[in-house]
């Protein structure tokens, strides 16, 4: 399974940090080899080529695509870290936890980042 999401993105929100909607998180925990474009931050909740893809300008998306449309194994690699990355750091569960333990102050934290 292949997502492409915004070729070349919104240039004027590309500078929030972890500006981003659900489909990184849809994409993720259905397994796909998502490829999407880098926004600031994207580094703290998933790794480049082993969770997802992702792309910093026209040229490095072609190679990528054609890196990866040619070779089942690397694409497969990715989808399964996906998938565990997915159900072990971006669940609902944990975000209602998350949500709850910041309401009641018992963490500050964001529980899906990157450890």
């Amino acid at each position: 399974c292949w997502v492409c999401l915004g070729l070349w993105g919104t240039p004027d929100l590309n500078y929030l940090e972890l500006y981003s909607s659900n489909r990184l998180y849809l994409a993720l925990s259905c397994g796909c080899c998502y490829i999407t474009n880098y926004f600031n931050g994207l580094e703290k909740l998933a790794n480049n080529e082993k969770h997802l893809l992702w792309y910093e300008n026209k040229k490095d998306l072609l190679q990528k695509i054609k890196k990866y449309l040619n070779s089942y194994k690397l694409r497969n690699e990715i989808k399964n870290n996906a998938e565990n990355l997915a159900r072990s750091k971006h669940n609902y569960i944990l975000r209602i936890k998350n949500m709850f333990d910041i309401i009641n102050q018992d963490t500050k934290e964001f529980y899906g980042f990157l450890d």
